[in-house]
């Protein structure tokens, strides 16, 4: 997980904000469905200055969402 987060850190100090939404965690534990918003922050001169990283754990969401199909 370490890696993909990098990896996201990376895209933003480019310039790019998104949103991720993904499973982490241990498997051998718990994993836990997460809804993450990377944005970059940029001076008066458009140069990126830092990452601003928004995550909300949405894990009760995402087990409704599959409980749901797999009824259906």
């Amino acid at each position: 997980d370490t890696e993909k987060i990098l990896q996201h850190l990376q895209q933003a100090a480019e310039g790019k904000q998104f949103l991720v939404v993904e499973e982490m965690g241990n498997p051998q534990l718990r994993r836990t469905w997460y809804e993450t918003v990377y944005n970059p922050i940029q001076d008066e001169y458009g140069k990126v200055t830092g990452v601003a990283v928004f995550s909300r754990d949405i894990t009760e969401r995402k087990r409704a969402e599959n409980e749901l199909i797999r009824t259906n």
